[in-house]
């Protein structure tokens, strides 16, 4: 598959994510209200507009909250020149700073990151400096196959867990789930 593809392939995958995020944590307000918890601990009563607001709130918001980042963070970047070091630190730095800081507004961490990634890669990328160019590129896809291994391992340590020692899960179900990994990998390594 082209790089364009993948590329492509894995945005639409973030965007996915964020989604499904804004829909569990609207969902997950609804039933906090449901159990009588205060709107101070999260709570959203259920009616029409505070559910569509709570939408538009946590999508647009987290999207906005990117953008800025995005504009001013490559405005800093312009301002530097051949330090690749400074420039990863910046990036690394945005990221975090503005995933916390849309979590503090209460919109979507997940696609304020989207956003500062899709600006970065349509006009922040030409603030990079020439030489810093590939070593920022390389940092972050180092620092994506670090944090997919951590997230997947993650899960599998916690599906183990409830699935071996919590005895949750038949025998026949194990089973399945080899299979169906065993599976999933061979399909993976025709894809790619």
């Amino acid at each position: 598959a082209s790089k364009k593809l993948a590329t492509i392939i894995e945005g639409e995958s973030l965007v996915n994510d964020g989604t499904a995020y804004v829909l569990f944590t609207v969902c997950f307000q609804m039933y906090l209200f449901n159990l009588g918890v205060s709107s101070d601990g999260g709570a959203l009563e259920h009616n029409g507009w505070t559910i569509c607001w709570a939408f538009i709130r946590l999508s647009f918001g987290g999207l906005l909250v990117g953008w800025i980042f995005g504009v001013v963070s490559s405005h800093w970047l312009s301002r530097i020149d051949d330090d690749e070091l400074a420039e990863m630190a910046i990036t690394l730095f945005t990221c975090y700073l503005a995933f916390y800081t849309a979590e503090l507004f209460h919109t979507s961490g997940i696609l304020c990151c989207v956003a500062l990634g899709v600006y970065y890669s349509y006009k922040g990328k030409s603030n990079i400096s020439v030489a810093a160019h590939e070593p920022v590129e390389k940092f972050w896809e180092a620092l994506e196959y670090i944090a997919n291994t951590l997230v997947f391992f993650i899960a599998g340590l916690i599906s183990a867990e409830r699935a071996i020692w919590h005895k949750e899960t038949t025998s026949g179900e194990f089973g399945k789930a080899v299979l169906l990994y065993v599976l999933c990998s061979i399909i993976r390594m025709g894809v790619t």
